[in-house]
């Protein structure tokens, strides 16, 4: 038996997958796969990673050799979540939600403020999202009470007609709203469902914009 079959054998993997490991193939190894090889050859899991003995990635792999499987895998997602938001990518640890881009607020009130300049932010929603929506936002206010609540992300679908009764993301001058769709004689109207925040009359001057139906 040569050397390859026998470091297979004592980390538990195929012949081919250590040659793999060799050549580079597999780049990202699991920890307890990298704990395993140090073992095998007899060496410092620091020394097997290049790591300098006083340096910070030492000790916390150090720490991580020690800590039992379940534990390491708390360390894992920690890390985790903190290169994300490093790189501004938040994720999410519960594996029933997931982080979304969200491209501004709604107002469920008296108008919030919507432009191409509005800057967008995460958020984290509650699985399953759709899959198929073109904006996200968040509500402000409680106009839509009891069926659209203050600080909900709601998902918007553009359409290519909109119709009476319809739930909408709209923008009336630079206010963005979140209302339902009233048009009767050739007039339109942002309803609130809630009766005691007043309608959005759409006057003639205003310029109206609607992006979509809202769904949650």
């Amino acid at each position: 038996m040569n050397c390859a079959d026998t470091l297979a054998d004592n980390i538990g993997v195929s012949r081919s997958t250590v040659f793999r490991y060799e050549k580079g193939d597999i780049e990202k190894m699991p920890i307890d796969v990298v704990a395993n090889v140090a073992e095998a050859l007899n060496v410092s899991l620091p020394d097997l990673m290049g790591i300098e003995n006083d340096s910070i990635q030492k000790k916390i792999n150090d720490i991580v050799y020690n800590l039992s499987s379940d534990r390491q895998q708390n360390v894992y997602n920690f890390a985790s979540k903190q290169l994300a938001e490093q790189n501004n990518k938040v994720v999410s640890l519960n594996p029933n939600k997931a982080v979304i881009d969200v491209d501004g607020f709604l107002s469920a009130g008296s108008g919030e403020f919507l432009d191409d300049s509005t800057q967008k932010f995460t958020a984290e929603v509650q699985k399953p999202i759709p899959t198929d929506y073109d904006f996200a936002f968040k509500i402000n206010g409680e106009s839509m009470e009891p069926v659209y609540h203050d600080q909900q992300i709601v998902f918007v679908k553009h359409l290519d007609e909109y119709r009476d009764g319809q739930i909408v993301a709209a923008i009336c001058g630079s206010d963005a709203y979140l209302k339902k769709l009233k048009v009767e004689d050739n007039k339109t109207t942002l309803m609130s469902i809630n009766t005691e925040y007043p309608n959005v009359s759409v006057c003639e001057q205003d310029s109206l914009k609607i992006l979509g139906v809202v769904y949650a």
